[in-house]
């Protein structure tokens, strides 16, 4: 999936929009790869977080070559 990241407490965890359909998914700092920041466009999977049902954003990366940094 693509997103954006609209909040990010450095180390720690994130969330992340997808634009145009209101949903928003948390993410661990652990699953990180490279180096994102607050309003970076970065590419995800879902897997499943803590509670029955729920859906957490994993292997978290910059989408480059789709809406990254220049």
């Amino acid at each position: 999936m693509i997103g954006r990241v609209y909040f990010f407490k450095s180390e720690q965890y994130g969330l992340i929009s997808i634009e145009g359909d209101g949903r928003e998914f948390f993410f661990s700092a652990r699953s990180i790869i490279g180096e994102v920041r607050r309003g970076d466009e970065v590419e995800f999977w879902l897997g499943d977080g803590r509670s029955p049902g729920q859906l957490i954003a994993v292997d978290v990366r910059p989408a480059e070559g789709l809406y990254g940094r220049p």
